[in-house]
C-alpha cells in the first residue's frame, strides 16, 4: 500500500470512527452517557471490579482521562469507588444496583452500534475486517509499549 493509500484509509477509518460516535451519542443521550462512558460501564461490568489502572488499560485510555470519565457516572449513582482493602492505596471500581439494572438497555445499544458498523458485510466479510483490526490493533500496541 502506498503512503497516499495509508492516508487515504486512516482518513476513513477517522470518518467512520467519528460518524459512529454521532450515532452513539444520540443513542445514549436518554440514559446521560457519552460513548467512552458506555464503553467503561462495559469494561466495569464485564470484570465485576477493576481498579483505575485495569479500566484505563482495558478501554484504551490514559489514567487521567479514564478519572475524568467516571467521575460523572460516579455522581450520577452508576458506578461506585472504594478502597481496595488489600492496599489502601488503590481504589476498586464497581457497578451500582443502578448500573446493573440498566446494563442490558446500555448493552442493546452497543450491540445496535456494531450491527450498523457491519451492517453492509457479509459474516466473510465481517471476520476479516475483525483479523484485520485485530492485526491493526497487535501492532499499534507493540509500538506502544516499544
Amino acid at each position: 500500500m502506498g503512503t497516499s493509500d495509508a492516508v487515504r484509509a486512516l482518513e476513513r477509518f477517522g470518518s467512520i470512527r467519528r460518524q459512529l460516535n454521532l450515532v452513539a451519542v444520540k443513542l445514549l443521550k436518554d440514559h446521560g452517557l457519552h460513548p467512552k462512558q458506555m464503553v467503561m460501564l462495559r469494561f466495569v461490568s464485564e470484570n465485576n471490579e477493576v481498579s483505575l489502572t485495569q479500566l484505563a488499560r482495558g478501554t484504551a485510555t490514559d489514567m487521567a482521562a479514564a478519572s475524568r470519565a467516571i467521575g460523572p457516572l460516579i455522581k450520577q449513582g452508576w458506578l461506585k469507588k472504594m478502597r481496595d482493602p488489600q492496599d489502601s492505596r488503590r481504589w476498586i471500581i464497581q457497578l451500582t444496583p443502578k448500573a446493573q439494572r440498566k446494563m442490558p438497555a446500555i448493552e442493546k445499544i452497543y450491540v445496535q452500534l456494531a450491527d450498523l458498523l457491519c451492517d453492509p458485510l457479509d459474516s466473510r466479510e465481517i471476520k476479516e475486517f475483525s483479523r484485520v483490526l485485530e492485526g491493526i490493533s497487535q501492532g499499534l500496541k507493540a509500538k506502544l509499549q516499544a
